[in-house]
């Protein structure tokens, strides 16, 4: 797994893994539940039953 993160890394130009976050963040590839429309934990969304 150390290895897979740091080719990751190496191909993504981030110098650590709080690098490639940020990055993500920035490119829009994570972020808040809320911010991409989809459910929070524990709330049910569509196709998604309470409880379950």
């Amino acid at each position: 797994m150390k290895t897979h993160v740091g080719n990751l890394l190496a191909e993504r130009g981030a110098r650590d893994r709080v690098h490639a976050v940020i990055v993500a963040y920035e490119c829009g590839l994570a972020g808040s539940s809320a911010a991409r429309g989809w459910p929070g934990p524990g709330r049910a969304g569509p196709g998604r039953t309470p409880g379950r």
